[in-house]
């Protein structure tokens, strides 16, 4: 036996209330976009959380890195400036070539064996423990291998001690800062007390090496300056004994040599040129004193300051007149004073470049007396020189010889003195400018920051995710949605019913676990029957827009809701229809009436419908068709006979395109008359939509009213 569902009575209280479609569909700006964030936060801070957790095991594993730096000044050492202007050359510090110095393999590979590097695992990838990426990486080397085959001439594998020094020369960084000679030597490491010690160690190093390298060169050049000593000695020793034998078979008297005598002439005769070129000077500024006495405007050659201001006073003077001339013409008074003026002037001119010649003059003869006398010391120097040249040829010719040995040794000599007392000298100087200071802070952001990094990354990433999702989501949540359908008249929002309570099993649960959605059915008949002016039509066609979309009984409840009234009912049901749904029984004033689903294909279905409906208008009743999902033809068709429709959608599932699809079928129906009821509604969600609809104003109204309290 059924027993029938309870109605709440007019003292229930009614959670929700339908309203009228609105004007414009819902606006786009800080308070939508703020309310996306209320309905997408869950989401959000899920794809943030799962981004850290991602990057958490990353950024643990990154290593720690601190950097350490020196700067030093290179510069030459002091003995370059005293040996300035002697025979011992050296070259100036030059900072490039220092550099690749310090960065040579064998002060870098001193360096790396100190500290024993090869046994940090940090600089020796054979020390590391294989992860993942090694063995993908191996994987990945081994199908190449495999694929490609033996290849001739194919490089081997480095070894370890090549592999620790690439590290270690990756690590370290040496510059120079600007076109200075100061150099920074700067290197990166996990242990804050290596990256302090390597800088230091590296410039001792370089700088020991550079000293050893100098001692090792001068010394291997002092034992060969040896060699050529002893031998120019021996060829001095018997060049000596064959001058001297010679020398007793010539018979050479006492007197000046034959290099002093050619000394001698030589020095006069450059007197002789110059005095050439003296008197030769005199010419051309005699000649010169010719021109400006026929030209006073003219300047002879190296005139005398006297002469340079007359000069200068005669062109003030003809500027001045040719200014009077311009300004007041050629008859000025003026003019003649002016021009007696210059004439005076060039006559003093004259006056000077006469007594100048005259200097000049006397200074010719004594250039030319002078010259006689040398002439005269010359041919006297060069007769002695053709006598003793007669008298000992080979004399000078030995004695040369000995000179060009004695000069040679003495060089070779002084060489020798030179590189030996630089032995001790180092080549190049370091002045530390700033010393290593022991790193407190690692290199780059810390972990925190990485973390927020990740936290804002994964924020961004949820923002995204919630767009996506808001875009993707078609579902229809409130009428003002659909604001371009008149023909579907919304009756209603009904909130879902909390299933657990409804399965509950006892009644009063099941009441009050139906509560709203009864209250909220009473309004939707409400405006039902405002719609048909007043009254409920004789035939009420529910069909759910798509199959699944009327999660509750919605025409038993209506059927209920309607006989408690008083009113007989008669629902109308077809086999298979409701598969899935909450079912109740019908109460005693309900009149069940089943069809075959074979009948909506068939043509009676219209005959059948008839007849019911004569006999709800007989008795003052109501057919009520709980009728299969709309999207069908056959729905379509019984909706085209009752003429009055509810639609059941179902909030946040049925697809907006397919309700403008089923508004536009009804359209084409003509007089049907269709009424959308929106059902499974989640109040607290549908408040963070921003609807203006009854049910999200008496949700905001209801948590304003909680806090309050």
């Amino acid at each position: 036996m059924n027993t029938p569902l309870k109605i709440a009575g007019p003292q229930s209280i009614s959670y929700a209330r339908v309203e009228e479609p609105q004007d414009s569909p819902q606006e786009i700006g800080w308070p939508g976009i703020l309310l996306l964030l209320r309905r997408q936060i869950l989401r959000v801070i899920g794809v943030a959380a799962l981004v850290c957790l991602i990057a958490l095991p990353v950024i643990l594993a990154l290593p720690r890195l601190y950097y350490a730096e020196t700067r030093m000044l290179l510069r030459s050492t002091p003995v370059l400036d005293l040996a300035a202007g002697t025979d011992v050359q050296f070259v100036p510090v030059n900072t490039p070539a220092e550099i690749e110095r310090i960065l040579s393999h064998p002060v870098t590979a001193e360096v790396v064996q100190r500290f024993a590097l090869s046994e940090r695992e940090e600089f020796n990838i054979a020390l590391r423990p294989e992860g993942l990426t090694d063995w993908l990486r191996e994987m990945v080397h081994a199908a190449a291998a495999v694929i490609a085959g033996p290849v001739a001439g194919m490089p081997e594998a480095p070894q370890v001690a090549d592999r620790v020094h690439t590290t270690f020369r990756e690590a370290l960084t040496v510059s120079r800062q600007g076109p200075t000679d100061v150099v920074t030597i700067g290197f990166t490491s996990r242990d804050p007390d290596l990256a302090t010690a390597i800088p230091a160690a590296l410039a001792d190093t370089y700088q020991r090496q550079s000293q050893e390298t100098w001692r090792s060169d001068l010394q291997a050049g002092s034992a060969w300056l040896d060699a050529r000593i002893d031998a120019e000695q021996t060829r001095l020793v018997e060049s000596r004994a064959a001058l001297n034998r010679s020398l007793e078979s010539l018979g050479a008297a006492s007197g000046e040599s034959p290099d002093t005598i050619s000394a001698q002439t030589g020095v006069l005769e450059a007197r002789r040129g110059k005095i050439a070129d003296d008197l030769a000077d005199l010419r051309s500024i005699r000649h010169s004193i010719e021109a400006a006495l026929a030209a006073p405007e003219r300047p002879a050659i190296d005139e005398p300051m006297r002469l340079q201001e007359l000069r200068r006073d005669l062109r003030q003077q003809r500027r001045d007149l040719d200014e009077l001339a311009t300004v007041y013409g050629e008859k000025h008074p003026g003019l003649t004073v002016n021009q007696n003026r210059i004439a005076m002037m060039e006559t003093d001119i004259r006056r000077e470049l006469m007594a100048y010649d005259e200097t000049l003059d006397l200074r010719r003869e004594g250039l030319e007396n002078e010259r006689a006398e040398l002439d005269r010391e010359a041919a006297r120097l060069r007769g002695e020189l053709r006598d003793m040249q007669r008298q000992a040829p080979e004399r000078e010719r030995l004695m040369a010889a000995l000179q060009a040995q004695e000069l040679r040794l003495s060089e070779l000599r002084s060489r020798r003195t030179a590189l030996q007392s630089m032995i001790p000298v180092t080549p190049t100087l370091i002045e530390v400018l700033v010393p290593p200071v022991p790193p407190i802070h690692a290199l780059g952001p810390s972990r925190q920051l990485y973390l927020a990094a990740a936290g804002i990354i994964g924020l961004l990433l949820g923002l995204l995710a919630a767009g996506l999702a808001e875009l993707r989501d078609h579902g229809l949540r409130s009428f003002a949605q659909l604001p371009h359908l008149p023909r579907l008249i919304p009756v209603g929002l009904v909130p879902a019913v909390r299933r657990r309570l409804f399965r509950g099993g006892s009644p009063a649960r099941r009441s009050t676990a139906v509560a709203p959605a009864i209250a909220a059915l009473e309004d939707a008949l409400f405006l039902v029957e405002c719609g048909c002016n007043g009254r409920l039509p004789p035939v009420l066609v529910v069909a759910e827009a798509r199959q699944g979309d009327a999660v509750i009984p919605i025409a038993r409840w209506v059927s209920d809701i309607v006989s408690a009234r008083g009113v007989p009912v008669w629902l109308v049901e077809f086999d298979g229809t409701g598969a899935g749904r909450m079912r109740e029984p019908v109460s005693r004033n309900v009149t069940r009436v089943s069809w075959p689903a074979t009948c909506l294909r068939g043509h009676d279905v219209a005959a059948r419908l008839g007849a019911l409906e004569g006999l709800a208008r007989d008795a003052n009743g109501l057919v009520i068709v709980d009728a299969p999902p709309l999207h069908l033809t056959r729905s379509l068709d019984l909706v085209r006979i009752a003429g009055t429709v509810l639609v059941v959608l179902r909030w946040g599932a049925t697809p907006r395109p397919l309700v403008e699809l089923l508004a536009g079928l009804l359209d084409k129906l003509g007089t049907v008359q269709a009424f959308g009821l929106i059902v499974d509604v989640n109040p607290g969600r549908h408040r963070l939509y921003g609807f203006n609809d009854r049910l999200s104003l008496l949700r905001r109204g209801w948590h304003a009213r909680r806090r309050a309290a």
